[in-house]
């Protein structure tokens, strides 16, 4: 019955010496070349399988053949490649006891599992090679990359480049030739792209139409220049697509390796901006990440770094500027905003810190801390003032935030922990932010006015500013933006402007709030069209905690 399996199969004795082996075994056998059997005969001791190694042959599986037959282990495999009559084949042998009449003995099996080695490599090959092209995909660029990268690190080095390719205007052959001749230039393209690398270096095509090459092993950064001007030289011959003839283009960036990467996903992130640079100066080109970008990069890298343990460590400060009342000159509510005091650098400007915030996911974490603090603070003034009882506060809402799902839960949550009274919370949102998806702004909106929460939209009149849109959402205040307020001196037509944002902003029943109020000519224009509130140095800068306890003891102890 072994005899009919196409395994090779043999049993040892409690020596080790092979009692039985069937027919594929003893065929295999004679097989083999030059007289070197790599297994043993019936008869013979089996000590695995003698194959080549770095020092010569050697047995591999001696060791433990022994302790199978000692009971010391259950069971023991490897996989090792056979150069035979048919080829190179692969095999696993597999080792594992073997009751016997007289005792303890052994059963070795020795599979042919080429078919399989076969499927297992076209499987991983499909799995880090791009389907189209052939050519290495966007995982495989990345491990390849990251070992780069950690090379350069252990090596105190960089010895690699990055070069990050982008089709000019691909988009046109799809629109006007279709999607098929769109993916034969593809094919071309990378074909050409070979042309001008070496077999060191790893070309990825990351899909669509941007491929992303790997300079292995280079000397310096003129290399890579070298690299990029054959790339380009390559570009220029036209390619041939059956009747049509096409010339194409590339945007290329390129960034050397530095100690300031730590992983691959951080130099591609500068080969991609420094692509785009290239692609708005019209493309064909390439552009280096230059020192001075990767000093700006290392900076912002560390800002990052330090918002988030600012973040984290509670070491941010709110300051609060007051909103006015331009009837009376009473201050109506404050507007919450965020200030970083670095404690090397000072004072960092929120035009510096925001937009990283922004960029690496931060402004979630500092927009709820930002309202959570606004909100208690405004809970104490309610508290200690009497008077304060109306006072409200805004907050600003970054579009990241508003598009969470669990926004309007949080406001919630933080309204209740905090204390603060009921409808004195103002979120104020950008037109951009609102326009970004307004079927679901709309029930964020109406969800937090439901819940006392007031909307208010900042910035007016540098977004969509229509009023078709403003009648859609349910806000209660929009903001004038200061560039408008600022030029109503220099010209008729920005006062025309102000004017007919507050016409349209009462007829809607909205309340209006000036920012950028620094001069008393433009308080008296503002008070003249009706505006009711006001923003802005002429009537106090951002204050923070301790100032603006100050200011409010006086000025409601003088209104109370």
């Amino acid at each position: 019955m072994l005899d009919a399996l196409e395994k090779h199969i043999a049993v040892l004795d409690g020596n080790g010496v092979v009692l039985f082996a069937n027919r594929a075994w003893r065929d295999f056998l004679a097989q083999e070349e030059e007289g070197r059997h790599l297994r043993a005969g019936v008869g013979e001791p089996c000590r695995g399988v003698h194959l080549p190694g770095p020092d010569g042959r050697s047995w591999v599986g001696q060791a433990e053949v022994t302790e199978i037959l000692a009971g010391t282990r259950a069971f023991w495999q490897v996989q090792y490649p056979v150069s035979t009559q048919r080829g190179l084949r692969w095999f696993a042998m597999r080792l594992s006891p073997f009751v016997l009449p007289g005792g303890n003995g052994a059963l070795v099996v020795h599979e042919d599992i080429s078919e399989r080695k076969e499927l297992e490599e076209q499987l991983s090959h499909h799995a880090f090679h791009d389907r189209l092209t052939a050519l290495p995909n966007r995982a495989l660029l990345l491990d390849r990359l990251n070992m780069a990268v950690k090379r350069s690190k252990r090596q105190g080095r960089p010895y690699y480049a990055l070069l990050y390719l982008d089709i000019d205007r691909f988009n046109l052959v799809n629109e006007t030739l279709g999607h098929v001749a769109g993916d034969r230039l593809l094919m071309a393209i990378s074909h050409r792209l070979l042309r001008a690398t070496r077999d060191v270096d790893t070309l990825s095509r990351f899909g669509g139409d941007e491929f992303v090459l790997l300079l292995d092993a280079i000397a310096g950064e003129e290399q890579a220049r070298i690299v990029a001007e054959r790339i380009l030289d390559e570009m220029r011959e036209p390619f041939r697509l059956r009747r049509h003839e096409i010339v194409v283009s590339l945007s290329i960036g390129i960034v050397c390796g530095s100690d300031i990467f730590e992983n691959a996903g951080q130099v591609l992130r500068d080969a991609e901006t420094v692509m785009q640079r290239a692609k708005e100066q019209g493309g064909g080109r390439y552009e280096m990440f230059s020192e001075a970008m990767r000093n700006l990069a290392r900076k912002r890298l560390q800002m990052e770094m330090d918002l988030r343990r600012a973040i984290e460590g509670d070491q941010l400060e709110l300051y609060y500027q007051p909103i006015v009342s331009l009837r009376n000159g009473q201050i109506r509510g404050l507007e919450a905003l965020a200030r970083w005091n670095h404690p090397e650098l000072g004072m960092i400007s929120p035009l510096e810190f925001i937009p990283v915030a922004e960029e690496t996911g931060l402004i979630v974490p500092l927009g709820s801390w930002v309202l959570r603090r606004a909100c208690a603070k405004l809970a104490e003034l309610q508290a200690i003032y009497p008077t304060a009882a109306g006072l409200t506060m805004n907050v600003n809402i970054s579009g990241t935030q508003f598009a969470r799902p669990g926004f309007v839960q949080e406001v919630e949550d933080i309204l209740a922990a905090t204390g603060v009274r009921p409808g004195t919370v103002k979120l104020e949102l950008t037109e951009s932010v609102i326009m970004a998806d307004a079927e679901k702004a709309v029930g964020v909106i109406k969800a937090l006015k439901e819940r006392g929460v007031s909307v208010v939209i900042d910035d007016f009149g540098t977004g969509y500013s229509s009023l078709s849109y403003l009648q859609r959402f349910p806000v209660n205040c929009l903001k004038v933006d200061r560039s408008f307020v600022l030029k109503m001196d220099d010209t008729r037509e920005n006062r025309e402007i102000v004017k007919t944002i507050i016409k349209m902003a009462h007829s809607l029943g909205l309340e209006v709030v000036a920012e950028g109020v620094e001069q008393q000519s433009q308080l008296a224009i503002l008070a003249g069209l009706n505006c009711e509130n006001g923003q802005g140095f002429l009537f106090s800068k951002p204050l923070d905690a301790g100032e603006i306890d100050e200011l409010l003891r006086y000025r409601l102890a003088a209104s109370g």
